[in-house]
């Protein structure tokens, strides 16, 4: 196997500060849609998901595909939706 090539300190700071960057804008855009609809992130996601699709519905396989989410996850969560 091949030497891995490690980053420069310049590639390295601005990696950082590129994951540094994704996880603030993240937390702030699940913050601002829970305070302006009430929903989660994931909730948000299914139900967009869902409202995109005719008669509104998906089978679980293909919501989940859709989605990038697992069978399992997806299940999950709509029982914590429907919890609410």
């Amino acid at each position: 196997m091949r030497d891995a090539k490690w980053l420069s300190e310049d590639e390295a700071r601005a990696w950082r500060g590129y994951l540094r960057m994704r996880t603030l804008l993240t937390a702030q855009i699940g913050r601002d849609l829970a305070d302006d609809s009430g929903l989660s992130d994931p909730d948000y996601t299914v139900l967009s998901n869902l409202s995109e699709a005719e008669g509104h519905r998906w089978r679980l396989n293909e919501l989940a595909a859709r989605m990038l989410w697992s069978k399992s996850r997806l299940s999950h969560q709509i029982a914590r939706m429907q919890e609410r």
